[in-house]
Order: C-alpha cells, then structure tokens, then sequence
C-alpha cells in the first residue's frame, strides 16, 4: 500500500532538487504580456521558503516586475534527471542589510562594483506553486522500467512528480 507524501515531506523533497542548481531560467512578463526568459543565478531557498536573485535595480526586469510581480522560475538538472517548475510572487528589495547577508565573493564577476554598488538589488521571491518530476533513478533502472512498461502494456513509471502550493 503506497503512503501520502505530505506537504513538509513534497517542501524537503523540492529542496533537495533545487539545491546546488547553479543557473535557472527566470521568467517575466513584459509590457505587451509577452515572456521574457533569461538566465540567472539563484541563491538556496531560505527557512521562509524564499529565493533570492542578485540584479541590478537598472535592469529591464524591473519593469517587468513592478508591472505585474509573477515569476516563474525553472530549474534543469539533467545529469539528475530531475526537473522544477517554480511560480512565485516576486518584488525588489533594497535592503542592504539583506543584500549583505548573501553576498558572496563570486558574485563579482556578475556586479563588478560589488557589494557596496548603489544599483546592486535583491529579487524577493516568494513561492506560491512549485512543480518537480523527479526521475533521478539510474540509467539502467530506467531502462528496465521502459523495457517492462513496453512489455506488461502498462504506463511507463518516470519517477516522481509532485505539485506543491504554499
């Protein structure tokens, strides 16, 4: 008999796919409600279940955020085969006493005025919905799992899949 996962055990679960994503695709909407997708680097998700982006208060992402604050936040793990679909609320920060809480050396190369840059700022993201597929199992065990899909007739089992809202 298969047990219910619970929502703190789905939250831990989303954890652990994101954690050590090192680029993901941010998504806005821009003035004519078209989606604007660029890559950026996340920091990990706080206990208050946030995510945290260094930009630049100049960016044209602003904009876009001031104007309608959804974000959808994609993370891609395909060495894992583990995938995260994140919908969060999402405003800018200038709190220089947060921004210096995660600052990090290597985040140089992307500000290079550092920490101290008037127009270095934080997106805020609160996650409203997250969406993972987790199929992480080796490549044989995958395989095997095609093979006996493809043989009983039965639906092919990719691994685990979850919708979380918060």
């Amino acid at each position: 008999m298969e047990t219910e996962i619970t929502q703190a055990e789905k939250l831990a679960h989303l954890k652990s796919l994101i954690k050590g994503v090192e680029t993901v695709m941010f998504t806005t909407l821009d003035a004519q409600g078209q989606m604007r997708c660029r890559p950026m680097t996340p920091m990990e998700m706080d206990k208050e279940n946030k995510l945290w982006f260094f930009t630049n208060e100049s960016s044209k992402k602003i904009d876009e955020i001031q104007a309608n604050p959804i974000a959808n936040i994609s993370y891609a793990h395909p060495d894992e085969n583990t995938y995260v679909s994140i919908k969060a609320r999402v405003k800018v920060i200038n709190d220089r006493d947060k921004i210096k809480e995660l600052w990090s050396p290597i985040l140089k190369a992307w500000f290079p005025k550092g920490i101290d840059d008037p127009d270095l700022a934080l997106v805020e993201c609160t996650v409203l919905e997250a969406e993972y597929w987790d199929a992480s199992s080796s490549r044989m065990v995958q395989l095997f799992s095609m093979l006996k899909a493809a043989i009983t007739g039965k639906e092919y089992d990719e691994g685990k899949h979850a919708t979380l809202k918060l």
